[in-house]
């Protein structure tokens, strides 16, 4: 019975980390991308730059399930590939090379370097970078004229940057409106001398003040398992992170930061807890994919996002996973052993690491 059990359990475990850890599309689209590279001296260069451009596609489309280093280097090397068939027909600047290039960074730069950029930080980057490429694009077409393939392939790349870079702006601006709206409502409070638990109404959310007692919370882990905030009084300090769900590649890099940055006082001083929209389920796989080892809390209805403040009720995003109650908005909280507010994160740097060092003063660790 114990050796069918164990069977078993390799079984389940062998099957249930490789469907999450195989990258089915990406691993496709490097398959796509090498043949693109073979293809290159053949003759008919137009179809390594078609291989290329389906190995770019095919990396890009996983890169919100996954978020890992597999799919940005399939991505550029697709991308490299795509140019480099096109400039290969003359010795020169490579042009097409360096506008592919150009665009795949300024579709992925944001999170590759998520720690830094965060949601809303370096607002000019992804416009710069679109037109950088384009101008790139059109200067290689009128020096080196290539035909369709030089008009055709760089710009679905360049073109699928742009459509990219329009949700990012998107993003940013609502989440503009939403904090602009906030100083607006503190203004009218602090005139109405309103001070109260709260800071600010957003249509039945509030913003939690630093300082004052922490919304309880009864939420179901990744595993199914009763997580209560009151489950750390007196004993841990809890870093709460909200984020938007699995559909979204800044989360995934945001929880992944979170992990790395506070793994070694992880199981001592605080507790690191991620408030998410997605079910258990969702849930579940997103953490065994990603190789988090922190609770992802079922925020069934976004009841606790709403009672934190940090629910946006009216979100326009195509690239969005549609939720009826809205959308969280990322944001950190850290309550101390006492259930109190110690830091709430700027709503300008939503996404952004908080590092240990700007949290431990405030603990007096």
């Amino acid at each position: 019975m114990l050796k069918k059990n164990w069977k078993q359990t390799v079984i389940n475990f062998y099957t249930f980390e490789s469907m999450r850890r195989i990258h089915a599309l990406t691993t496709a689209g490097l398959i796509f991308a090498l043949t693109g590279i073979a293809l290159i001296q053949s003759g008919l260069p137009w179809l390594a730059s078609a291989y290329a451009l389906m190995g770019y596609f095919f990396s890009l489309k996983e890169i919100s399930k996954y978020t890992s280093g597999f799919q940005f280097f399939t991505l550029f090397l697709s991308a490299f590939t795509l140019g480099l068939s096109i400039d290969v027909r003359w010795w020169g600047i490579p042009f097409f090379t360096l506008a592919c290039i150009i665009a795949a960074a300024g579709s992925t730069g944001r999170i590759i370097f998520f720690r830094k950029f965060g949601y809303s930080q370096y607002r000019w980057f992804e416009p710069f970078m679109f037109s950088f490429a384009s101008l790139l694009y059109l200067a290689a077409n009128l020096i080196h004229p290539s035909g369709w393939e030089g008009w055709l392939f760089p710009a679905l790349i360049i073109g699928i940057q742009g459509v990219l870079s329009g949700g990012v702006f998107n993003d940013q601006k609502q989440l503009y409106k939403w904090r602009l709206n906030l100083e607006k409502q503190l203004i009218k409070e602090a005139k109405e001398e309103k001070r109260q638990l709260f800071d600010f109404d957003n249509h039945g959310g509030r913003i939690v003040k630093v300082g004052t007692k922490a919304p309880a919370f009864s939420l179901r882990d990744q595993d199914g398992d009763l997580v209560k905030l009151s489950d750390y009084s007196g004993k841990k300090n809890v870093l709460l992170i909200f984020v938007r769900g699995d559909w979204c590649a800044g989360c995934h890099k945001m929880l992944c930061n979170y992990q790395e940055e506070y793994k070694s006082d992880k199981g001592n001083d605080w507790e690191l807890l991620a408030v998410c929209p997605d079910s258990i389920e969702i849930n579940h796989e997103m953490a065994v994919k990603l190789g988090l080892d922190l609770k992802i809390l079922y925020d069934e209805g976004q009841s606790t996002a709403e009672n934190y403040g940090v629910q946006l009720l009216k979100y326009d995003n195509i690239f969005a996973e549609k939720y009826t109650e809205g959308i969280p908005l990322p944001s950190i909280f850290l309550i101390d052993t006492n259930g109190v507010v110690q830091y709430a994160s700027k709503l300008d740097e939503s996404g952004s690491l908080i590092r240990r060092e700007t949290l431990l003063p405030i603990l007096a660790i």
